[in-house]
């Protein structure tokens, strides 16, 4: 079942229940108020007849009278005085003697037969009391109240329930139809939500099933609006354009790495075919050729690390933790002095960083290297840590203007550094890492000369 579709039955279901179940209420409510009303309008008659004073109706005793015809004609002048006051003209009135017997016939526009008489009717006559039921006489319902006259048998009093089915029936084919337009109207109303909402959504599955079938990132889904689907759309074309951009990084990693590598596999080459003429170099010009060789070969294999480390980001699978920058700077000093006789001075303050501690050493790694490459003066690098912001300066030649945003761009060397061993890759690492970590990375020129990198982390 598609979402569309169970969109719009949840909408017509809740619409269907929530109708039928107002109208059930409303229902009965109406159903109760109007027995509610009749009962209380045979309750008027039956006091009007019970307050008036009557001879004692006993069998084979018309009150005194041996013409039964005068009660029926007493009875009649009283229930014409309620017609009067009532405007009722849907009652009939019965009377019974002591022993249940009909002395006096119903009195009604509506029945000419005497009203049913049960055991239960005559025991009223007999012992008292009162019962109110409903009965079916002539094809019409009748609600029938039977109560007991004082010491004179009882009273029965019907009244027409015709107008009142008719009316229920009325309301229940009202009901019905009201549900049933409402439902439809749901239908209606859920369908063009449901097309609504789901557009989106087809078109994100359109966008997915392209982008798999093609490989091509460039299918964007139209969104509109600050609501889910709306923050969906936006998300998946931030996605795509990532991915994009992440493919186009890849090919020109690729096409930037295939150049540089050119460069040692060139000159591996040229030193193998002179290594074949070795029967005609001296000693030296060998061993010079071998140096060269093995030169070539560490820069091969450090440019081959560093696109691999940049191809598959292999560094931020350790754990970020709460670290000190001073004990990652001070081991990563110590380091590099050992790699490249160099002095290194720390002067930290104890900010606390949330990082991953080996990416973190190597971008510091990276940076005093690249400072010793390029500082010839013999002077210490310098690394200063104050309040999560780490600077590594140098006291070398400084960079050029135009060199300044570049200098972190993958496989970028300047004109000036083109000389030195090196892929140009080293300080892009730096970035990544930083930027990994929250942080920006920025280069400069001290003022009194050298090169000027500045980290700024996010303290803990």
């Amino acid at each position: 079942m598609g979402l569309r579709l169970r969109i719009v039955l949840s909408l017509v279901v809740l619409a269907a229940a929530s109708t039928t179940l107002a109208c059930a209420t409303a229902y009965w409510t109406t159903e109760s108020r109007l027995y509610h009303e009749v009962d209380r309008a045979i309750d008027d008659v039956q006091n009007l007849l019970v307050r008036n004073e009557r001879p004692s109706i006993r069998p084979g005793n018309s009150g005194g009278n041996d013409n039964p015809s005068s009660l029926f004609g007493a009875a009649g002048t009283l229930y014409r005085e309620f017609e009067s006051r009532s405007r009722q003209l849907v009652y009939a009135t019965q009377f019974l003697d002591s022993s249940g017997n009909v002395v006096v016939s119903p009195l009604s526009e509506f029945s000419t037969r005497t009203l049913p008489v049960d055991a239960k009717d005559k025991q009223i006559a007999t012992d008292g009391g009162s019962l109110r039921r409903d009965v079916a006489n002539d094809s019409r319902d009748l609600r029938i109240l039977t109560t007991a006259l004082p010491g004179r048998g009882a009273v029965q009093i019907a009244r027409d329930l015709t107008e009142t089915h008719t009316v229920l029936d009325s309301l229940r084919i009202r009901y019905f139809a009201l549900a049933v337009s409402v439902s439809a109207v749901a239908a209606a109303i859920g369908l063009w939500i449901a097309l609504r909402v789901t557009r989106p959504l087809v078109q994100l599955t359109t966008a997915v099933e392209l982008v798999s079938s093609t490989g091509q990132f460039g299918h964007e889904v139209a969104g509109e609006g600050n609501d889910e689907t709306g923050r969906l759309a936006a998300a998946f074309n931030r996605m795509l354009g990532a991915l994009a951009q992440s493919r186009e990084q890849q090919q020109q990693l690729v096409q930037d790495a295939g150049h540089e590598l050119r460069t040692p596999l060139t000159s591996i080459r040229t030193n193998v075919s002179v290594l074949k003429k070795h029967d005609r170099l001296t000693p030296e010009q060998m061993a010079r050729t071998v140096d060269d060789i093995q030169s070539e070969l560490v820069e091969l294999t450090t440019l081959v690390n560093e696109i691999v480390e940049l191809a598959t980001n292999a560094r931020y699978d350790e754990l970020p933790q709460v670290v000190d920058l001073r004990s990652i700077i001070e081991r990563s000093a110590e380091r590099a002095e050992r790699r490249t006789g160099r002095g290194v001075t720390v002067v930290a303050d104890g900010s606390m960083v949330n990082g991953r501690v080996n990416a973190l050493e190597r971008a510091i790694g990276n940076l005093v290297d690249n400072a010793a490459k390029f500082d010839d003066s013999g002077r210490p690098i310098e690394i200063t840590v104050r309040n999560g912001q780490v600077a590594v300066r140098d006291h070398g030649p400084g960079l050029a203007d135009d060199d300044v945003a570049h200098v972190f761009d993958r496989f970028y060397r300047a004109p000036a550094a083109r000389s030195k061993n090196g892929s140009g890759l080293g300080l892009a690492i730096v970035r990544d890492i930083v930027i990994a970590h929250g942080g920006t990375v920025s280069a400069a020129n001290a003022p009194d000369g050298g090169a000027l990198i500045t980290i700024e982390l996010p303290t803990a």
